[in-house]
């Protein structure tokens, strides 16, 4: 290769490399702004109730729960 294409490689790399660090020192100042998203997925905590009510719908009928009894 002759002397000038050999220059002219070297000062366009120059070129790019510092257009290229330039844009990799703005990515370092953005990050510690971003928030980071949630790890795991939350659902809320289901409400349990547990005193009886008449207006509760029972699962189990009076019946089926004296079978249980000793």
């Amino acid at each position: 290769m002759e002397p000038e294409v050999v220059d002219g490689y070297m000062n366009h790399l120059t070129e790019l490399a510092r257009k290229l660090n330039a844009f990799a020192g703005g990515l370092q100042t953005v990050r510690p702004e971003q928030k980071s998203k949630p790890t795991s997925v939350r659902e809320q905590q289901a409400d349990y109730l547990t005193i009886y009510k008449d207006n509760v719908i029972h699962p189990f009928s009076e019946e089926d729960q004296n079978w249980l009894e000793p």
